[in-house]
């Protein structure tokens, strides 16, 4: 199979299946398509979201850093960082996202193309054993470890 020989439709089923967050939106920043994962996290059918952005689905801040980093793409420049979201109902969301720009046919940007992985597990992993690394797991006092750690920044540089 030649992907050249997928219809939209066939295009459309396969990216609503995906594991991970797929989402495209215009110059105004308001999404155009977004696949099934996208309409769960924001507990709304795809109708519900398209024609909307970001101020709908998140709380100021993140929507601010999210504009910034929209108006780069559309700038032309591809993103690829971890995003820390908190929704309008304050669930914070740890995301690996990649953004890139979509062109016309006349090599002008035309809107964003973005794929987000939801990374909360893995970071959620990560804290706990950063915490475990530094306190005793019976009383949950700090450590040696965290104690030498501390020495360590605390004295000059030799």
């Amino acid at each position: 199979m030649n992907i050249d020989n997928l219809s939209i439709a066939e295009i459309r089923a396969v990216l609503s299946r995906l594991d991970c967050y797929f989402f495209v939106k215009d110059q105004d920043l308001k999404y155009t398509y977004v696949n099934d994962a996208v309409a769960r996290l924001f507990e709304k059918s795809a109708e519900e979201i398209v024609g909307r952005d970001d101020s709908q689905f998140f709380d100021l801040t993140v929507c601010h850093e999210l504009l910034l980093h929209d108006r780069k793409v559309l700038a032309g420049e591809s993103i690829s960082q971890v995003e820390k979201n908190t929704d309008l109902n304050g669930n914070v969301r740890h995301f690996q996202n990649l953004k890139t720009p979509i062109y016309d046919d006349k090599g002008r940007v035309v809107g964003v193309f973005g794929l987000a992985i939801d990374i909360s597990d893995s970071i959620a992993k990560h804290d706990k054993l950063e915490y475990l690394a530094i306190r005793d797991v019976l009383t949950g006092v700090f450590n040696r470890r965290y104690l030498e750690l501390q020495m360590k920044r605390r004295s000059p540089r030799m």
